[in-house]
C-alpha cells in the first residue's frame, strides 16, 4: 500500500492541507459548490472537508489516500444500501455533474 499522505512534521501536514484544499476546491465545482464555504476538518487514512452551504445544508467531502476506486465504489454501494434498508442516518454519496460519485 502506497503512502499519500507523507506527514513526518508540522510543515509536511501545513503542506499536505493546503495541496488537499485546492483538490476539494476542485471537487466543489463537480457538484456546483462552488462559493460556497469549504473548511479543513481532520486528516488520518482519508482528507475531510466540511462544506456548508445556505441552499442544501452542510456536506461532507472525503479525499482517500490510499483507495482504489473499486473500493471506494464498493464503500459507497455498502452505505446506500445501509441507508435504504435501516432507520439510522447513513452519510451516502452524491452524483456530480459528469455522474461519478
Amino acid at each position: 500500500m502506497t503512502r499519500l499522505f507523507q506527514l513526518d512534521s508540522e510543515d509536511d501536514i501545513e503542506k499536505v492541507v493546503a495541496q488537499l484544499q485546492q483538490i476539494a476546491q476542485k471537487a466543489m465545482h463537480e457538484y456546483d459548490l462552488e462559493g460556497d464555504q469549504l473548511r479543513f476538518n481532520q486528516l488520518s487514512d482519508t482528507c475531510t472537508f466540511v462544506i456548508e452551504t445556505e441552499k442544501d445544508g452542510s456536506y461532507l467531502l472525503r479525499i482517500h489516500g490510499n483507495k482504489n476506486r473499486k473500493e471506494i465504489d464498493s464503500e459507497l454501494a455498502w452505505l446506500s444500501y445501509l441507508h435504504e434498508k435501516i432507520e439510522v442516518a447513513i452519510p451516502t454519496g452524491i452524483i456530480g455533474s459528469k455522474g461519478s460519485m
